[in-house]
């Protein structure tokens, strides 16, 4: 298969293992240069060592502000700006998806939010204006799941 994505750069969050992981392996067939994403360093540099990744970018992105530090990571991996961004981290931040919508609190709200959308939000909000510059750029935002089945997750 030829998606016409050799030389092109990218960067997949939540791809040190799973789907993210998968995704990556893909684009790196295609050609194009890849950066892993993920918290844990040890899962991401051998992820990329297995592909041939152009490097890795660490970081929790449900705090505020730390998806300008894997931006900053991950253009400093790949020599150039992000020309596609698939956001595929998230999950659940609680660990608990038994509640029913009428349990959630306030805080267990917003630590969903944040793992599933702030993160996201933030890499398209800095990936974008070179993409605009540049005249190309593709944004896959990777859902889950819950997206078909509702609960308080389907943030």
């Amino acid at each position: 298969m030829d998606l016409q994505l050799t030389g092109r750069r990218a960067l997949v969050t939540g791809s040190s293992s799973g789907i993210g992981e998968a995704i990556v392996r893909m684009l790196v067939e295609e050609g194009a240069h890849v950066v892993v994403h993920g918290r844990n360093r040890e899962r991401a540099e051998k992820v990329a060592a297995d592909i041939g990744a152009a490097g890795v970018a660490i970081g929790e992105l449900a705090e505020p502000g730390r998806a300008g530090e894997v931006h900053a990571q991950a253009t400093a991996a790949l020599g150039g700006n992000v020309e596609i961004l698939i956001n595929n981290a998230g999950g659940n931040a609680k660990g608990n998806t038994s509640k029913k919508p009428a349990e959630i609190d306030a805080e267990d709200f917003v630590a969903n939010y944040r793992a599933n959308m702030l993160g996201a939000v933030q890499l398209c909000q800095l990936c974008v204006p070179d993409m605009v510059e540049t005249k190309f750029g593709r944004i896959v935002n990777v859902s889950s799941a819950v997206a078909m089945q509702p609960n308080y997750m389907g943030v």
